[in-house]
């Protein structure tokens, strides 16, 4: 059975990326030298999510203050404000004791 497409080797090396130190740690620590494709890969998706947010969501420190808005929050008046993210869903129901439906 042959290996499918998406593991040939230049495959793998489109999905691996250099690691800053790699070499370094692998001194140090010589038992997570079997692992070195695991850190480049998930390093490479590392940087590519990174650079996402950055191009799409105005920085890291943008997109990590999310919490100031979404989710469930009280207002000065005592009132509640919700406010959630749910790209494809069909409906969004908030229940609890507060409106009598759980």
């Amino acid at each position: 059975m042959a290996a499918p497409a998406d593991c040939s080797e230049a495959a793998l090396a489109a999905a691996l990326a250099d690691v800053p130190e790699l070499g370094r740690l692998l001194e140090v620590d010589p038992y997570l030298k079997p692992f070195a494709q695991d850190f480049q890969r998930r390093y490479k998706r590392f940087t590519q999510t990174l650079n996402d947010i950055g191009e799409n969501e105005d920085g890291i420190d943008k997109f990590s203050r999310g919490y100031e808005s979404f989710g469930i929050h009280r207002c000065a008046d005592g009132g509640l404000y919700c406010k959630e993210w749910a790209p494809g869903a069909e409906g969004v129901f908030l229940t609890g004791d507060f409106s009598k439906y759980y």
